[in-house]
């Protein structure tokens, strides 16, 4: 019997899947959940409590979740663990299609470059780290697709049960699927106009990429799907036993099932109502998450169009499939441009393939073993560069703290003018070759720490923050504060941290969630004049005259929203290195009965009144209120 050894390779991957992990599991719970999150965590818990709720078109994440909260309670951190381990799944992705990539040592690489891709992603990493099931739908699609294409069916349905479950976002994703499909099908019936004939031999990648499954013609590589009966029925069988069992909680909670079927009339009214997010801040958030990806896969797919009108048929498996991930992406970006109710996290869609397309083409510039020689150099002239752009970086820093400064802009320009010319003089004294990989080495490492830094400010630094492009907005402010400051009230008159009576008059999901653990809060419209509860939360700008005459109160940002009015903030060096930016803010104060406070009980008077100062603390100093 076959078995298969623990290689290095299978170690990187290891290695990519636990660095995946660590970025969205650790300190998961820290940020609070805001308005878009805590709307489907109340799902789960009022399911988990046997409220009456309104099932939304996301049965799976629902489901799973109110599991969680029966076993374990509450929180924020389980509130997101579901899309916090789909997320993590991806970079096992070439893993399941050892029979494309097993038979070359390039597409190895590139696998290899996907799932530390993967791993990294800012926007995925964002994303990974917020309530809901984009993310599930998205890893679950994908993974069903290649143990689909990998002939395994009965894993494949299963995942693909688990992403019809996850809701609308699934339906965007097959859409797109099915939009490359069939623009690979025309370009399939259109290479053989562009093709070059062949002739002579290839070189070595190419040869390499060729030879990817010996014994097989290009025709037989390039069927990946199999729909013939013997596949297709365990994996519609496996899939609808998933949809039954687990959409309804092993028949427990039918309500999942028909929540379902929400999902489409969910997703064609996002067809006819705007967001209000221009196509030029989805851009944005493209180009200023994912430049590593970008610059080099749109590299690779000039390569692959210049590839097919030059070399001979039997060399084209390799940019044939880099145009083939090409026009995925390119499928991907329009639908999403087109989608009225478009959001920046739509694009994670197009990420998968961009990445592939990007990975193919960086093993490009793995150098081979017997060029050592070139090797050295290329090192070389990489770590010139790097220290160079370490240079360009801070002064990029010093410029972010002194707007307008030339001299930063003079030293960032003539650090990238120093680096240009030390590749031109490494080209024309050593050799292209080297120059050529010594300039791609230190910028894709330049640009992978990048990539890490930005995917360790969302994960970490500013979890889900109303600045960062790939976060949901509103954003949730000072819940940690008020949670506590209720706590100690209730704490100080009954011992118990959430006894006390509590009437709230904002209609807002993430209150009611940060408030779900206070045993006696009651949510209305409006405060009655013959009411005087202890404590009373309520919106800043909400006219309260009774308030004030029998009640202290102490605002607390609540919601926080970015606060420039054009595409990115005024001051692009400080947004770029720090996300620093002006945030505006909506405020609750929280209004509590002079009795309820220690010092009346010392039998001094009741003093009138006051909305204390609150203060700001250091990172939320550039709100605008």
């Amino acid at each position: 019997m076959k078995t298969k050894t623990f290689t290095f390779e299978l170690f990187l991957y290891l290695l990519a899947f636990v660095l995946a992990l660590v970025l969205r599991l650790a300190q998961l719970g820290a940020a609070p959940l805001g308005d878009v999150e805590a709307g489907w965590a109340l799902q789960a818990l009022d399911l988990v409590r046997g409220q009456e709720f309104t099932f939304g078109p996301q049965p799976l994440y629902v489901l799973f979740t109110s599991q969680l909260f029966a076993l374990l309670g509450s929180s924020n951190a389980l509130a997101r663990l579901l899309p916090a381990l789909a997320g993590s799944s991806l970079p096992l992705l070439p893993l399941f299609l050892g029979r494309w990539i097993s038979g070359s040592q390039r597409l190895r690489w590139a696998g290899l470059i996907f799932a530390f891709g993967m791993a990294i992603d800012p926007g995925l990493v964002a994303l990974s780290r917020q309530a809901g099931s984009l993310v599930p739908a998205l890893a679950f699609s994908f993974l069903a697709v290649a143990l689909y294409a990998a002939r395994r069916p009965v894993p494949a349905g299963i995942l693909a049960g688990l992403a019809l479950l996850s809701g609308p976002a699934v339906l965007h994703g097959a859409l797109t699927l099915a939009a490359a499909f069939g623009l690979s099908h025309l370009l399939d019936k259109n290479l053989a106009s562009i093709a070059a004939p062949a002739a002579t031999g290839t070189g070595d990648a190419d040869a390499d990429l060729a030879s990817n499954l010996p014994g097989e013609a290009p025709a037989e590589q390039a069927a990946a799907f199999d729909f013939s009966a013997h596949l297709l029925r365990p994996a519609l069988l496996s899939a609808g036993v998933v949809l039954l069992l687990a959409g309804t909680l092993f028949l427990r909670v039918p309500q999942g099932l028909a929540a379902l079927f929400g999902s489409l009339p969910g997703y064609i009214s996002g067809w006819v109502q705007p967001s209000g997010i221009s196509l030029l801040h989805l851009l944005a958030g493209l180009a200023f998450y994912q430049p590593l990806v970008l610059i080099f896969a749109l590299i690779g797919l000039g390569r692959a169009l210049f590839d097919l009108t030059t070399l001979p048929t039997n060399a084209q498996l390799g940019p044939r499939l880099a145009l083939r991930l090409g026009l995925w992406v390119l499928a991907a970006l329009i639908l999403v441009l087109l989608y009225t109710a478009r959001q920046v996290a739509d694009l994670a869609w197009l990420l998968p393939p961009l990445w592939g397309l990007a990975a193919m083409e960086l093993a490009q510039h793995l150098p081979p073993a017997r060029d050592a020689a070139n090797r050295r150099v290329a090192v070389g002239l990489a770590c010139l560069l790097v220290v160079l752009a370490a240079l360009s970086w801070i002064s990029l820093l010093a410029l972010a703290r002194q707007p307008g400064t030339l001299l930063y802009a003079a030293l960032i320009v003539g650090a990238l003018l120093m680096g240009f010319v030390l590749t031109l003089l490494v080209g024309a004294g050593w050799s292209i070759p080297a120059a050529r990989m010594g300039l791609v080495w230190a910028a894709a490492t330049c640009l992978f720490l990048g990539s890490f830094s930005a995917a360790w400010g969302a994960a970490y630094l500013r979890p889900n923050g109303a600045q960062e492009l790939w976060s949901p907005i509103p954003a949730a402010g000072q819940v940690q504060q008020m949670v506590s400051t209720l706590g100690d009230l209730a704490e100080w008159n009954s011992g118990h941290r959430q006894d006390i009576g509590v009437l709230v008059t904002v209609d807002s999901a993430s209150l009611r969630w940060a408030l779900r653990d206070f045993s006696n809060v009651r949510y209305v419209a409006g405060l009655a004049a013959s009411e005087s509860p202890g404590v009373v939360i309520a919106p800043r700008d909400q006219e309260t005259p009774a308030l004030a005459q029998a009640y202290r109160g102490q605002d607390f940002v609540w919601r926080v929203y970015p606060g420039w009015p054009g595409l990115l903030p005024s001051n692009l060096p400080a947004w770029l290195t720090s996300r620093q930016a002006p945030l505006a803010s909506e405020q609750v104060v929280l209004w509590a009965r002079v009795d309820l406070f220690p010092d009346q009980g010392l039998g001094q008077a009741a003093q009138p009144a006051e909305l204390d100062e609150l203060v700001v603390p250091a990172d939320e100093e550039q709100i605008i209120p």
